[in-house]
């Protein structure tokens, strides 16, 4: 709920999941997409990273998918002294 109301998480079509990647000064740099057949990165967006979770946390989560760094963050219940990371897959160069 804390994602979807700091608009970092959003439902898209056919029922998938949008993830923001921002930038160090938080503005969205690119959405990561997760359906459930198909996965992806909005077309002109940048990957940064996904992070929901307390700016200054001393413990890291880093996962591949957003959907991995939510699904974590419901097991846990959100601990405040965890940032939840996800790199939405590889870097293309």
């Amino acid at each position: 709920r804390a994602a979807i109301a700091a608009d970092i998480l959003r439902e898209g079509p056919h029922g998938s999941m949008w993830a923001a990647h921002v930038d160090a000064d938080g503005a969205v740099a690119g959405w990561e997409e997760r359906g459930p057949d198909w996965r992806g990165f909005a077309t002109g967006g940048a990957k940064v990273l996904f992070r929901p979770g307390h700016d200054g946390a001393l413990r890291l989560c880093v996962t591949e998918a957003a959907i991995d760094a939510m699904s974590l963050a419901a097991f846990e219940g959100l601990r405040p002294d965890t940032l939840y990371l996800s790199t939405g897959g590889g870097w293309s160069p």
